[in-house]
């Protein structure tokens, strides 16, 4: 499994996991761990979603080559290539 892809995934579970009526009223009484071990268990079923979110990313904004530019090593055109090649590279399985 890809690790952007997992992280992204646990990222979602986590949300869930913290709005979740069931939890919602009772924060307070679940630990850290508790929490860690729910989106360890669930986080499974967030991949989907996670691949989906980090494919939409998949073009950099105008703004955002703009702001690479300004580091003066990188050209806006230069900038969209690199993005998009960490991009596949995030949604890589293995």
């Amino acid at each position: 499994m890809n690790e952007m892809v997992e992280k992204v995934a646990k990222g979602l579970c986590r949300l869930r996991v913290e709005n979740n009526e069931k939890y919602r009223h009772d924060t307070q009484k679940h630990s850290k761990e508790f929490i860690d071990r729910a989106i360890e268990a669930g986080y499974h079923n967030f991949l989907d979603e996670a691949r989906a979110a980090i494919e939409a990313m998949k073009e950099p904004t105008e703004e955002m080559c703009d702001n690479a530019h300004l580091m003066e090593s990188l050209a806006a055109s230069t900038c969209k290539d690199v993005w998009e090649d960490m991009i596949e590279a995030a949604l890589k399985d293995g």
